[in-house]
C-alpha cells in the first residue's frame, strides 16, 4: 500500500535535513518535516498528492489483478 502524501514528503525531507544535521533525531526530523509541511505551498502539496495517487492506482491495478 503506498505512503500517504505527508509521509512521502517526510522521506524526502528527512534526506536533506539528515545532510545539514547528521545528528539529528527522528523525533527531530518528525517535528519539523510537520513544520515544514504546514507551511508549504498548495503546489508542493498538490505535487506529492499526485504522487499518491499514482502510485495508488498502481496499487489498485495490481490488488485488482491478484483478486481475478
Amino acid at each position: 500500500k503506498p505512503s500517504n502524501k505527508f509521509i512521502m514528503y517526510r522521506s524526502f525531507k528527512s534526506k536533506e535535513l539528515r545532510e545539514s544535521n547528521p545528528d539529528i533525531s527522528q523525533t527531530e526530523i518528525s517535528c519539523m518535516t510537520a513544520s515544514l509541511w504546514k507551511n508549504e505551498s498548495d503546489e508542493v502539496k498538490k505535487k506529492f498528492h499526485n504522487e499518491y495517487l499514482k502510485l495508488k492506482q498502481e496499487y489498485d491495478l495490481k490488488e485488482n489483478m491478484m483478486r481475478s
